[in-house]
């Protein structure tokens, strides 16, 4: 009798070890097909982006802009959710620590004469732009505005068109321009770089700098054989030393050709998208 309780218990507890051991593989699998299906964020903003202007861009899409006073106590109004998304945005932009939802709310209850500031005013005129970006009008829509409260004065004017800087005949630039390279994170080097800039805009890329950090010269290093392949294979990332970076601002000079001696003026930063 007692044999037989204890064979029952050990087929009982065996069972139940097999329950978690299938329960874990199972929880293993999900969270792997969970891992493929993953979109990067950068992708999941490029999409956002992307669905935000075919909504704006319809026909029947009236957008109509009306005041409304701030109000922080009310949750349902939403007021301090877009000041934390734009606050996080901007920690986001210039790498600082983003706070959280509560910090953002006590801080915001602290500024309410702020909001009838220069700074609020220069805001509310670039918001107005950018909607207007957004639903892609006429240029002559745009407008460039002077303010000065203290008098008070406030002047808009028609903004004059950006030069084009005229680089080969199949490429030009302007004061505004980024050019945006994408590199897998773990294959990255100068050598793909280059390759990726010679075939997009059909230019020599010569030499590498980091603000004033020079990464790589084509005249030291053109005659060096073995010693300037190992460069240009070598990872961009340890080169340039952002680890915990998804990109990085580079100044590329360029030539027109490889013979050509001439530097062409004019060239837009490159930022290099480290991907993964």
């Amino acid at each position: 009798m007692k044999k037989n309780e204890e064979k029952k218990k050990e087929n009982e507890k065996e069972v139940e070890e097999s329950e978690g051991k299938k329960t874990e593989e199972e929880k293993k699998e999900e969270n792997k097909n969970d891992n493929n299906n993953e979109i990067s964020t950068s992708d999941k903003d490029e999409l956002m982006i992307k669905e935000l202007k075919e909504i704006i861009s319809q026909k029947d899409f009236n957008m109509k802009l009306n005041p409304t006073e701030f109000e922080k106590d009310n949750d349902l109004n939403f007021h301090i959710d877009i000041i934390y998304a734009m606050s996080a945005l901007r920690c986001r932009n210039y790498k600082l620590e983003i706070m959280d939802w509560m910090t953002v709310k006590i801080k915001a209850g602290r500024i309410i004469p702020a909001l009838a500031t220069t700074t609020s005013s220069i805001a509310a005129l670039q918001s107005i732009e950018l909607v207007k970006i957004a639903k892609n009008i006429k240029f002559e829509n745009y407008r460039n505005s002077f303010l000065n409260l203290a008098i008070p004065y406030l002047q808009s004017s028609e903004p004059g068109i950006c030069k084009k800087n005229v680089i080969h005949n199949n490429l030009s630039t302007t004061l505004w321009d980024r050019w945006e390279i994408n590199l897998e994170k773990d294959k990255c080097n100068i050598k793909s770089l280059f390759d990726i800039l010679k075939n997009k805009y059909m230019l020599f890329p010569r030499d590498i700098f980091k603000g004033k950090k020079a990464i790589y010269s084509y005249m030291a290093y053109k005659d060096k054989g073995n010693l300037n392949e190992e460069i240009l294979n070598k990872n961009l990332i340890e080169l340039i030393g952002v680890k915990e970076d998804n990109y990085v601002d580079l100044m590329v000079t360029f030539t027109l050709n490889e013979k050509d001696d001439t530097y062409l003026k004019d060239i837009p930063i490159v930022r290099v998208h480290f991907q993964k």
